[in-house]
C-alpha cells in the first residue's frame, strides 16, 4: 500500500503553489492570490521583513476592483515588480480591495527597499507606487490568509 506524502518545500524560493481567496475587508470585496506552498517552506524565519507595495488603482468599479484595461497593467507592473525584487525578497501574496492592489513580499533584510521603490517608480509612470516595511518574523501578513 503506497501513502501519499506530504511534500515539503526547502526554501522559500523554490515553493509556488497560488491559491485564491475571495472575502471582505472593511465592508469592501477583496480578492487575494498566496503562494499556498510557503506555509511548508523550511527557512520563512529568514525572511522576517514584511514589505507591502501598494498602488491605488487609477479607475476601481463601483466595487472598488480593477476593470479589465487596468488588469493588463496591473499584471505588467507585477512582472516587473518580480524582476526588480530578484533575490532580495520573494513575493507571497497579492491582494485587491478597496480600489488598490498590494503586493506582499518578505526579505532578510530592509536595505535595499528605498533604492527599490524609487526605482519601480520611475520605471511605472501609470501607477503611484507606495511601500512601507515592517518586522514581521512571525509571517502574520501571510498567516492571515494561509494557515500553517
Amino acid at each position: 500500500m503506497f501513502r501519499k506524502r506530504r511534500a515539503t518545500v526547502s526554501t522559500a524560493v523554490e515553493a509556488a503553489s497560488w491559491k485564491v481567496y475571495q472575502g471582505e475587508h472593511d465592508g469592501k470585496e477583496l480578492f487575494a492570490r498566496f503562494n499556498a506552498a510557503l506555509a511548508n517552506a523550511s527557512d520563512r524565519a529568514s525572511y522576517p521583513i514584511q514589505i507591502g507595495v501598494a498602488l491605488p488603482l487609477n479607475a476601481p468599479d463601483d466595487r472598488g476592483l480593477p476593470q479589465s484595461a487596468e488588469m493588463d497593467e496591473l499584471a505588467a507592473i507585477e512582472e516587473l515588480l518580480v524582476e526588480m525584487v530578484g533575490t532580495h525578497a520573494v513575493l507571497v501574496g497579492v491582494i485587491t480591495t478597496s480600489s488598490m492592489r498590494e503586493f506582499v513580499l518578505y526579505s532578510p533584510e530592509g536595505s535595499w527597499i528605498p533604492e527599490f521603490h524609487a526605482d519601480l517608480q520611475r520605471e511605472v509612470q501609470s501607477h503611484r507606487i507606495d511601500a512601507m516595511a515592517r518586522t514581521d518574523a512571525d509571517w502574520s501578513v501571510y498567516r492571515s490568509f494561509v494557515s500553517d
